[in-house]
């Protein structure tokens, strides 16, 4: 049974096996549930430092120049 309780859906049954072992494992899989870096993931920054290099007419090192906050590139040192 589905009921619709202001506006959320609220199911009165389990649900399949397969997603609640798929739930399990992924909570399970220690690589996927682990803090970034507090200056962000490496190969992220490269990207960005790759993808801008072009803009600023140089070469963007992401071990000095950027860092991600909140998914923002922040410039440390230009």
């Amino acid at each position: 049974m589905v009921l619709c309780v202001g506006g959320r859906l609220i199911v009165s049954f389990k649900p399949p096996e397969f997603l609640v072992q798929a739930a399990k494992d992924a909570l399970d899989d220690v690589a996927a549930n682990q803090y970034s870096h507090t200056r962000g993931r490496l190969r992220l920054r490269q990207a960005l430092c790759d993808a801008y290099s072009p803009y600023f007419g140089r070469k963007l090192d992401p071990e000095t120049v950027c860092s991600l906050n909140r998914s923002v590139l922040m410039e440390r040192k230009l």
